[in-house]
């Protein structure tokens, strides 16, 4: 190669362009159009344009004369490839073209009558492996200009028989941004991070998903998957560096207007639960609008309990929350990040979106006792899980059942406590019954290796078991199953199995005719194996795991009872005369829970003192004796001793959230009691303290009331 300015060269760089000795020499006349890459972490950029190096026939060529020698390139993580193509190094008259592609692979060029041989060595035209890459794969390092179109966010998976819907905030419940230090928060922003001169920063953002919850009041709902989608600004506000971080997801513990800012609090325990979801890690200023997106699926589990409604906590919102990649306090001033709030839109780019989250869940029907029972929760007294062919003791570990894929054959047994009906001058009639276990989910092992599994329950016989102690061999049981229910391998973990067992509770409480040494849990089939359902045990301490329980429908009937004479012996004796009164058979029910039509906003006053009016129409309930089975009733002991009860139509509580304008205070969140049912209760001075309210007017009788301690103000 001739001495010359326009050579090909990589610069600075060991890699240049050396050609070996030919008889066809490679010449190169000075000329302006050199091909030079620069070292950068995006360079080696062709585009179709006046930036591609080609020597048209001029005193400035490069001529190759015909040669048999082949194009060579050492390997090399950073590509180079030549096809035909707009944007090409072409020596002409030639076929032989460079274009960068999207690979690793290696350099190569299309075959030519006119071809160059580059020996392998430090001086080669390849590029050598570095950050600077000419492939098109997505990249900080890229050989393309042309912005590429966002890839859209991920939908979450609706499950069988399930639901899809998108929440996005509403005018209510929306962002706001609390600064360390700054008693209020701000709605007009999303911001996460630390900036020198300001106080540290954190988002907030809360979801109406009360139209889910309202499910609950009749079913279950599980939720399966969700996704939260936030959109990150372009640029950050700081004068410090940036540094690379990350924005994680925890729920509020605690209102909005009771969040903590003092220094050292914001972001602590006192505010907020444990994290639920991080977003990816932003390790640049944003340059461009950008969709992040992570699971909300346990966030939303906090909220709407798999479980059931009873489990639910006050939906408070969630806090956005910076952390350092690399470890660093939360203090350290750096560049924020800067999130689209509420109602925030970019006109320029369709992909930008304001919060949002989508749920994928199932609503599911739930056990409930007929018209005129009760339903009565007994606790668990004893539980284990048995293992075939073991002489050891597994309490305290997971319930199960079934052979799992090691193949180890699980069994569960558990033991309720039935003493509330040990009253032997009582007489039941009894319904329906089911056992309530908390599916964790399936034990460990492949997708493949899911399967159904149906457990029968069968009636224990043994009569000596103790959990700590028994195994295996130890129990004996009835050979005909008294219940049984299917595990799908798609269910939820998390969620409320029940298995209905309807007539072995009627003939432990009402018949006396068996005597109650518990159930035990056996697979339909222990001889296949695969993944096998997993249960909480009684002695879970896990606040979201939950112990077996046993419901029981009662309809419960006062039998009086029959005084009989004492009989006369040689000496005088003295006869009780009973007091003239018959006896009343007192029926529980009928006490019915009624709704007054049609519903208007309430107005309470808040803790501060402060009227509030509800943003809604707000249901009121009431409980009414319609047919006068709540009243006084009258039994007699074994000696003749008259027994009045008092029983009162009275309401069981629960609690929602409802919206409420406390005019100089704002929109306020408040928690307000309200009557789910109704039921016969004894009366007593700690229930009979009623609500002096407009709803006084009302004829019919509401059992409304003031809870010393409780909320104010009861639906």
């Amino acid at each position: 190669t001739t001495p010359s300015t326009s050579s090909s060269t990589t610069t600075p760089s060991t890699s240049s362009s050396t050609t070996t000795p030919s008889t066809s020499s490679s010449t190169t006349t000075p000329s302006t159009s050199s091909s030079t890459t620069t070292p950068s972490t995006s360079s080696s950029t062709t585009t179709p344009s006046t930036s591609s190096s080609t020597t048209t026939p001029s005193t400035s060529s490069s001529t190759t004369t015909p040669s048999t020698s082949s194009s060579t390139t050492t390997p090399s993580t950073s590509s180079s490839t030549t096809t035909p193509s707009t944007s090409s190094s072409t020596t002409t008259p030639s076929t032989s073209s460079s274009t960068t592609t999207p690979s690793t692979s290696s350099s190569t060029t299309t075959p030519s009558t006119s071809s160059s041989t580059t020996t392998p060595s430090t001086s080669s035209s390849t590029t050598t492996p570095s950050t600077s890459s000419s492939t098109t794969t997505p990249s900080t390092s890229s050989s393309t200009t042309t912005p590429t179109t966002p890839q859209p966010p991920p939908e979450c998976e609706i499950p069988d028989g399930g639901y899809r819907i998108e929440v996005p905030l509403s005018d209510v419940l929306q962002s706001a941004t609390w600064t360390e230090g700054d008693e209020f928060y701000d709605v007009s922003k999303l911001t996460v991070g630390k900036t020198s001169g300001t106080g540290l920063e954190m988002g907030g953002l809360r979801f109406d998903v009360s139209d889910l919850i309202a499910n609950q009041e009749d079913s279950n709902v599980w939720v399966y998957d969700s996704f939260i989608f936030l959109t990150v600004k372009e640029g950050s506000e700081g004068t410090d560096d940036f540094k690379s971080q990350q924005t994680v997801i925890a729920p509020f513990g605690v209102k909005w207007t009771d969040v903590n800012t003092n220094t050292g609090q914001l972001t602590s325990e006192n505010n907020l639960k444990d994290v639920t979801g991080e977003f990816s890690e932003i390790t640049s200023e944003p340059s461009r609008d950008k969709i992040v997106y992570t699971k909300f699926t346990e966030t939303l589990h906090e909220w709407i309990s798999p479980y059931n409604k009873e489990y639910n906590v006050d939906n408070y919102g969630v806090a956005l929350v910076n952390t350092y990649v690399d470890g660093s306090d939360q203090s350290t001033d750096a560049k924020n990040i800067r999130y689209y709030a509420y109602s925030m839109t970019n006109e320029t780019d369709d992909y930008v979106v304001s919060p949002m989250i989508d749920i994928c869940y199932k609503i599911v029907e739930v056990e409930t006792c007929s018209p005129g029972f009760e339903e009565v929760r007994v606790d668990v007294e004893m539980a284990t899980v048995i293992v075939e062919g073991s002489s050891d003791n597994f309490n305290n570990e997971s319930l199960s059942h079934g052979q799992d894929v090691s193949g180890t054959v699980y069994r569960t047994i558990i033991k309720f406590d039935l003493s509330e009906f040990a009253d032997n001058f009582q007489q039941y009639s009894i319904k329906e019954s089911w056992i309530h276990l908390n599916y964790l989910g399936p034990s460990e092992g492949t997708f493949d290796e899911l399967a159904n599994r149906t457990v029968n329950v069968y009636k224990i016989t043994t009569s000596d078991w103790e959990e700590e102690s028994v195994t295996f061999d130890d129990i004996e049981y009835d050979d005909t199953p008294v219940g049984s229910a299917i595990v799908e391998s798609s269910r939820l973990g998390g969620t409320e199995f029940t298995i209905r067992i309807d007539d072995l509770v009627e003939s432990w409480v009402n018949d006396g005719t068996t005597t109650n040494y518990g159930v035990i849990l056996i697979d339909d089939d222990e001889d296949t194996p695969s993944r096998v359902p997993q249960f909480a045990d009684n002695e879970d301490e896990d606040e979201k795991h939950h112990k077996p329980e046993l419901s029981i429908c009662r309809e419960q009937v006062t039998t009086p009872t029959t005084t009989s004479t004492p009989t006369p012996t040689n000496q005088e004796a003295t006869t009780q005369k009973p007091t003239e009164t018959t006896a009343e058979i007192f029926q529980a029910g009928f006490c019915e829970k009624k709704t007054v039509t049609p519903p208007d906003p309430i107005q309470i006053y808040n803790d501060n003192g402060t009227l509030c009016i509800s943003e809604n129409p707000v249901q009121l309930n009431y409980c009414e004796d319609s047919s006068g089975s709540c009243k006084k009733s009258q039994t007699r002991d074994l000696n003749g001793q008259l027994t009045t009860v008092c029983d009162c139509c009275l309401p069981k509580l629960k609690q929602k959230i409802e919206t409420f304008d406390c005019f100089e205070e704002g929109i306020q969140d408040i928690t307000i009691d309200y009557i789910s049912s109704c039921q016969c209760s004894e009366c007593s001075e700690e229930n009979m303290v009623e609500v002096d309210d407009k709803r006084r007017s009302l004829e019919k009788r509401a059992a409304e009331k003031y809870l010393p301690g409780n909320v104010p103000f009861i639906i």
